[in-house]
């Protein structure tokens, strides 16, 4: 299908918000995954490729910064790199996804097989080997004890959810360079739909599932992926000034079941300084609940972490309200969620890529409110994101 033009703009912004800041530089092999830890941690297993998979769209310029071998590719060539090396699928999930109500039948190629990698604590997401280096794939299947109607981590990603996680990275990597931070978020290269359906754990719908491409990254396996209070806090504030929060609602676990907490859900490391899985980030116009971090929920510690939830916490400048109105709301509501599906749905119905990215381009365009550059001069409203 012809390119339009408005591919090029899609293709400037990208480049801007993928290259603004410090150039992060993805693992090249499944060794440097694994780093110093026994390999017995990992399940190395092959995937499988999915044959009615299409790209949606693409970060082009990302991933020839990334990947030599496709400095030279064409678009379309570039999107046949990707169909033939990463849309691939676990075993586990082609045999047992269907039995037991997850997903429609997945055409496949049991012959085309993929070098992968799961890392721990990997539910839905594995590494795959590819020409040049290494990409990470969520969405990719699970394995067979996990896969279940009832899981978030049935090892599927809704289209829909992949498309809403790619916006958020390019928004979140807008915001922290913006802010003046040493933290960079994982970016992500591409998402494609895999042209079966699945059965949503939002609302048990069948809906086209997808998969998000990722920029490779280690995560330390003998670490919390929150993290520590100190730099989870100062991310958070400062993102809150964009609007955008890592946080999620929560009624209180103590008697007074009235009072509502901020979850914060800040997953990275602190030693590579990066920030993923921004599936839990949302778009709020004000912000007056008191705030816990989600270690702490876990070890039933209520908390706060803002003393003063009002005063401590930024509230969201006006010129950054467009944010909120394009991409806010809450829950099935939430205006970003809808579009992505209405986006995947189209999509599925007619494959038309171009009017696909014109859409996508579309949500991007938004993230504009908030500037290319870092802030300059004394003054600024914008917290610091150094490291402690």
């Amino acid at each position: 299908m012809r390119r339009l033009p408005v591919l090029a703009i899609i293709t400037v912004f990208l480049a801007k918000s993928a290259l603004a800041a410090d150039p992060y530089s993805p693992p090249k092999t499944f060794d440097e995954i694994i780093g110093s830890f026994h390999k017995s941690h990992f399940q190395h297993k092959p995937a499988i490729r999915v044959t009615t998979a299409r790209v949606l769209f693409a970060d082009y310029d990302l991933i020839r910064r990334d990947f030599e071998v496709t400095r030279t590719m064409s678009e379309l060539e570039m999107d046949a790199w990707l169909i033939d090396s990463a849309a691939c699928i676990s075993r586990d999930q082609i045999e047992v996804g269907t039995t037991r109500g997850v997903n429609s039948a997945i055409e496949h190629d049991p012959k085309e097989l993929r070098s992968s990698l799961r890392p721990p604590n990997y539910g839905r997401a594995i590494v795959i080997e590819v020409p040049g280096g290494i990409l990470d794939a969520k969405g990719a299947g699970g394995v067979a004890q996990a896969i279940s109607q009832n899981s978030h981590r049935n090892g599927l990603l809704e289209t829909a959810e992949a498309i809403r996680e790619f916006s958020y990275s390019k928004l979140v990597q807008k915001a922290l360079y913006h802010a003046g931070s040493d933290f960079r978020a994982i970016d992500s290269y591409a998402v494609i739909d895999f042209g079966f359906l699945m059965k949503s754990s939002v609302d048990e719908t069948m809906q086209p599932a997808g998969l998000l491409l990722r920029q490779s990254h280690f995560r330390d396996i003998t670490r919390s992926e929150q993290l520590e209070q100190t730099n989870a806090l100062k991310i958070e504030r400062s993102l809150r000034e964009f609007g955008i929060t890592t946080a999620y609602k929560k009624t209180s676990l103590e008697s007074d079941r009235s009072l509502i907490y901020d979850v914060l859900n800040v997953q990275g490391s602190d030693e590579g300084h990066f920030l993923y899985d921004f599936g839990g980030y949302r778009i709020s116009d004000h912000f007056t609940n008191q705030a816990i971090t989600l270690s702490d929920l876990f070890q039933k510690k209520i908390i706060p972490v803002f003393k003063d939830p009002i005063s401590a916490t930024p509230r969201v400048a006006p010129k950054y309200a467009p944010l909120f109105q394009a991409w806010g709301g809450e829950g099935s509501e939430e205006r970003i969620w809808k579009r992505a599906r209405e986006i995947a749905a189209q999509f599925k119905l007619d494959g038309d890529s171009d009017e696909t990215r014109r859409a996508v381009n579309a949500l991007l365009e938004t993230t504009n409110v908030i500037p290319s550059e870092p802030p300059r001069g004394p003054g600024t409203c914008v917290e610091s994101l150094k490291r402690p």
